[in-house]
């Protein structure tokens, strides 16, 4: 506030009343300022904490690898199953990054072409030879609805020849899209859950293996 003065004249009252009460509001003032930053950063910290600090695990079901429940429950972003059943999938935009997927390799441990990842020999059907580590999957496929979420992704491996991994896990999504829109034996929900779940007792249990 200070000390006013008009024409020459000096208020000591005023000089007074801003050392009695105004200065110590403002200290007041200042110190709830930085308490409060501190208040809302601790949540943020916590949440850094724990996001980093997770560390998926890869189940088994056989020789079959199954993601994290935990880690990647599985994220759903569309149920309509008419958008489903009308997108061209395979053509239309996605939106999981380069960094999305090295998170996502990093939440399993590894890393592409290292580890679990490490690229094995493949023949495809016309009889090509390829070399394949892992893909970055979508739990529930895109088809079926599933988002381009962390929660949702997971790196696949194709596993050696005649073990179950992402070549099987292709088919079964390619299988439950059918079931959901060309015969329509399934609901979109039932097709999403199946994924959400052990994902090689559903290929099983569909006779894909034969």
């Amino acid at each position: 506030m200070g000390t006013l003065s008009g024409r020459g004249k000096r208020f000591p009252v005023l000089d007074t009343l801003d050392s009695a009460v105004v200065r110590p509001v403002r200290q007041s003032m200042g110190l709830l300022q930085k308490f409060a930053k501190v208040i809302f950063l601790v949540p943020i910290l916590v949440v850094a904490v724990s996001v980093s600090g997770q560390q998926a695990h890869y189940q088994k079901h056989g020789a079959a690898l199954l993601p994290d429940d935990t880690v990647t429950p599985g994220a759903v972003a569309i149920t309509d199953t008419n958008t489903v059943c009308t997108t061209k999938w395979g053509i239309d935009e996605r939106a999981v990054t380069a960094a999305m997927k090295t998170s996502v390799y990093a939440l399993y441990g590894t890393a592409a072409k290292q580890g679990v990842c490490k690229q094995t020999k493949h023949t495809t059907k016309d009889g090509k030879i390829v070399w394949k580590g892992c893909e970055v999957d979508h739990r529930v496929s895109r088809e079926v609805g599933g988002a381009d979420k962390i929660e949702n992704l997971w790196p696949q491996p194709y596993l050696a020849p005649g073990n179950p991994g992402a070549y099987q896990k292709d088919k079964l999504e390619n299988w439950l899209h059918q079931q959901v829109c060309k015969t329509h034996t399934m609901t979109l929900q039932e097709a999403q859950q199946a994924l959400m779940g052990d994902w090689y007792a559903a290929y099983l249990k569909a006779g894909l293996d034969k």
